[in-house]
This record gives structure tokens, C-alpha cells and sequence, in this order.
């Protein structure tokens, strides 16, 4: 158990899903998961970990995502996490203002159009 549980289990299977084995699980790793955690919450630490393996920065792809640059660049990846995020939520919110506009805009339309054939029969 303890403070990294949530979070090596993320770990461990995103890495799981992307090499197909799991990861190595020692002492040291379980120091590590408790360190990110620490740092980063234990509400975002497990997602921060999920988003670290599907990171292709090349550092990451070489060490095969190791946990000693998860570590060591927590606090980037865990903006680089929020603002991915954000970014997917501005989006989201950009999307449904559009869909309010063109919802507005077909009622007008359809008022105009209405008002025209009234007037031209």
C-alpha cells in the first residue's frame, strides 16, 4: 500500500499498455511514486503518471519512461498535463458557444425568412 499506490498502479499500467511488460517494482520505485505524489497531490499525481507514458518527448522514449525522469520533471508534466487539459476544455466550451450561435442565428434566419414571405404575398 502507501502514499504512491494509486499512482504506480497508473504507472505501472500505462507502461503495461504501451511495452507490453510491466514494470520493474522495487524499493527505490516505491520511493519514487511517493516523492511524485508529494509533489503533486495525490488527485493528480495518478493522472500526471497515466500522461507521462504517453509522452513521445525522445529523453522519455529512450529511458522507456523511466521513473527517475517522471521525478525528476513532475511539476512540467504535471503543466503540460493541466494545460492539455485546458486546452481540451476550451474547446469544449468554444464548441457549444458555436453551436448557441448557430442555433441563434438559424432562429433569426427563420424569423427573416418568415417576415419576407409574409410581406411578399
Amino acid at each position: 500500500g502507501g502514499v504512491g499506490l494509486a499512482t504506480w498502479e497508473h504507472y505501472a499500467n500505462a507502461y503495461l499498455g504501451r511495452y507490453h511488460v510491466r514494470p520493474v517494482r522495487n524499493r527505490k520505485v516505491n520511493a519514487i511514486m511517493k516523492q511524485v505524489v508529494e509533489r503533486l497531490g495525490a488527485a493528480e499525481a495518478p493522472e500526471v503518471a497515466t500522461f507521462y507514458l504517453q509522452h513521445n518527448g525522445a529523453l522519455y522514449v529512450r529511458s522507456k519512461h523511466a521513473v527517475t525522469l517522471l521525478v525528476r520533471d513532475c511539476e512540467g508534466l504535471r503543466t503540460e498535463w493541466a494545460t492539455g487539459r485546458a486546452v481540451t476544455d476550451a474547446a469544449a466550451r468554444q464548441t457549444d458557444r458555436a453551436q448557441a450561435n448557430v442555433d441563434a442565428f438559424a432562429g433569426l434566419i427563420a424569423d427573416a425568412e418568415r417576415r419576407e414571405n409574409g410581406n411578399a404575398e
